[in-house]
Order: C-alpha cells, then structure tokens, then sequence
C-alpha cells in the first residue's frame, strides 16, 4: 500500500536533502529548524521515524526501499531493505535491533545496528500490508495491517499472531497508551481502537466527521490524535473523554504526523501549509514555518535524542530538526540489583518518570516470562525462566516511558548466596 491518501492533496510527491551547518541541539529557544539532505536518496518517500539511540534517528524510506541513520550532526548512513519491501513503520524493539514494516512485501523485518536484515512472514495473512508497528509492554512489538483488518503481535524471536477479526476499519498507526493498552487509529471512521496484550480489543467513539490519522501518548495519561480533514487535534483523557482543538491551527493544515515532546508538549506537523505546530495541555497551538524549505511536506514526527523534534520531509527528501527548548529527557532506566535464585530473577529498578518496563534473555529457551510491570521511578519486577537450568544469560530491561523513547540496558544476574535473604 502507497501513502493514504491525505485530504489536503491527491498525489503524494517524495523528498531529497542536503546539510548546511548544523545549529546545535538542546535547550535554547523552541522552533529552529535545521534541515538535513547529504546522503539521502530523490525519492526516498521518508515514512516513519524512531530514536535509536542517545545520538542518532532510524527513518524508513518506503519508495527507496532503504533505512536511514541520521545522527545529531546530520550524517547519514543508508542501508538496504528487500527489494520492493516497501520499508513503513519502524520501532526499536527490546533485543536492541530495529523492527520495521514491509508492506509491499507482507513482512516484519528486523535489522541488526549492522545493517543485516531478516524478514518473518508466516503467519501474516495474504495481501495484510502491515504498516506501523510499536514496542509493546509486554516485550513484544505489535503492527496494524490495513489490508486485512487486523492487528499482529510478533515477538522478538519472529513468532506471529494475529488479532482482530471483529474489526470493521483498516487500522493505520499503532503506539503504547499510559494504560499499558496498544491504541490504533482506524482510518474512514470516527473511533480509534485499543488492544491490551491479552488481545481484547475495545474502540473509543470519536464526535462524527472525525477521521483520526495519527496519535501519541501525551502528558497526565492523555492520548492525542491528528485529523487532518477537520483541521483539528484531539485529546482522549484517561477518562475516555474526547476534546477537539482547532484554534490556533490555520484552516487548510491538515494536521498529520504528532508525537509528545520532552517540553511537556506535543507536537504534529502540517505538511499542507509545510509547518510543524506545537500544542500545550491546555490547547495552545503555534505553527513554526521558518527554515522549512518551500513546498517540503512535513510528515512524520518524532521526540529525538537531544531535546529536539525530528520530522520528515516528504517531498524534500530531507530530515529535518526543530528544537523544543527543552533539555535532553532523563528516560533512562537504571538497574540497581539483580539476583537470580534458581528459576526466580528479582530485578530492582529506578527511572525518572513513569511508563513500562519489560525483560528479555535473548534466547527463545531461556525467555523470561512474567516480566511486565508499571515503573514510576522505582519498582521491583519478579519474572520465572523457561528453559534449562544452569548459567543465566544476562537480561536486556527495556523500558517504555510514557510518551517517550524506548531505551534497553543490560543486567547481568548474580545467583543469590546461601543464608542471605
């Protein structure tokens, strides 16, 4: 599947970039912008975007058939997808590698740090075209597939299942709720659609004329939406309640890609009046146009590693940066002990906020199940292996902050000493 079609145009054109000096990221003064296009290919069709690390961002080129590297200073590394894959959604999953969408070619892929890619298909389902996908808390990564109605989980080995065939709408983007939920946008109708990682699947009614696109986890348990053809920003409470924002967005935008930033704020762009616009909790919109190049297209959007905002250019085939003001986010998870006793790990956890945190062993026969809980600064997580005895490999703790950036760590655990508690 192409791009959906947005409302504000009936085409989709695509984008190249070239970098001038880069202004440096951080806290400062929010809406500079620095726009980056050396190593990029025309027509790359820059789709989603994900942090992949404290200094660089993955981005997906779906006409390409490339995945993009860029670091804070604007350098790019390319690498290859399958020919013809169709290279959309990306996450970073809890092994560390990235995770992407082949919706040309029905697959999941996974690409090592080194650029090695291996794509799993059995399971999903004939012309499926999975599109976006998102770390679930579960320790698993979930995708929407538009072509069939349903949701996939797959789990770092590359096992499949499907959810959803009671689903009546193409789910489009997908990403993990302060609920612990995974919510998705359904496109052509007013409602959006969560699924807990049991597979029970709930939507939550939208007021008519809405056609949500995409959406992000926000401040105080919020989740935010884009509708692009009401010129409009939604907020779904914890509650459930929905609240429409139009002022301050200039009719025409079409409001598109949005992601939370580390200002507290969350952020979406305008690719029809070629902008990126800010919204407070409270509804306060501005639009930042200066230093986007003419009819570049903001698309895709994305809180980065220094502070700032990533988007995508999709006509420019560029990558750009726009600052928050803000200070890089503390998102790290800290290990402060762990301790392995027989079949038992007890892992003793610190962050500087809330979200999810989820285990992973690295082998298929030494999984530790049980290793999902709620973080908020410190937790104790207790999980049960399955497998043979013996040496523990060291586990990868990734956690998930509400409204920000997965990030992993390494634990390494110690068997507990006899006549020790």
């Amino acid at each position: 599947m192409a791009f959906r079609t947005a409302p504000w145009t009936a085409a989709v054109a695509v984008c190249a970039l070239l970098a001038p000096l880069a202004a440096p990221a951080g806290a400062g003064t929010a809406g500079t912008v620095t726009e980056f296009s050396a190593g990029i290919p025309t027509n790359a069709g820059i789709a989603d975007m994900v942090p992949a690390s404290s200094e660089a961002v993955w981005f997906a080129q779906y006409y390409a058939d490339r995945i993009g590297l860029i670091n804070d200073a604007g350098q790019v590394t390319e690498y290859a997808a399958p020919a013809g894959s169709g290279p959309r959604g990306t996450a970073v999953g809890p092994d560390g590698n990235l995770w992407f969408t082949q919706a040309n070619a029905g697959a999941i892929g996974r690409m090592t740090p080194t650029g090695r890619v291996v794509s799993y298909s059995r399971g999903i389902p004939a012309g499926a075209e999975p599109q976006f996908l998102s770390p679930g808390p579960d320790g698993n990564l979930w995708f929407t597939q538009t072509g069939v109605n349903r949701i996939g989980r797959i789990t770092p080995e590359g096992r499949i299942t499907e959810f959803g065939s009671t689903l009546t709408a193409a789910p489009e983007f997908i990403t993990t709720g302060p609920d612990g939920d995974l919510w998705f946008t359904l496109a052509g109708v007013a409602r959006v659609g969560r699924i807990s990682t049991s597979g029970r699947i709930r939507t939550i009614d939208l007021p008519a004329g809405t056609d949500a696109w995409d959406l992000t986890g926000g401040p105080g348990g919020t989740m935010w939406f884009t509708d692009p053809a009401g010129d409009r920003v939604g907020r779904i409470s914890a509650t459930g309640a929905v609240r429409l924002f139009s002022a301050g967005i200039t009719s025409g935008a079409g409001p598109l890609g949005i992601a939370q930033g580390p200002d507290g704020n969350v952020w979406f762009t305008e690719p029809a009046l070629n902008r990126v616009a800010r919204i407070t909790p409270r509804g306060t919109v501005t639009e930042f146009s200066r230093g986007i190049t003419a009819a570049a297209e903001p698309h895709g959007i994305t809180a980065g590693p220094g502070g700032d905002m990533w988007f995508g250019e999709l006509a420019g085939d560029r990558m750009a940066r726009i600052t928050t003001g803000a200070s890089a986010p503390d998102d790290r998870v800290h290990v402060a002990a762990a301790r392995a006793s027989g079949r038992s790990l007890r892992l003793r956890l610190h962050t500087a906020g809330a979200g999810w945190v989820s285990l992973y062993a690295g082998r298929a026969t030494s999984y530790c199940s049980g290793a999902r809980a709620t973080i908020r600064r410190t937790t104790t997580v207790t999980c049960r292996w399955h497998g043979t005895r013996g040496p523990r490999p060291r586990v990868r703790v990734t956690f998930i902050p509400t409204g920000g950036t997965p990030n992993t760590v390494w634990a390494h655990p110690q068997a507990r000493s006899r006549g020790r508690g």
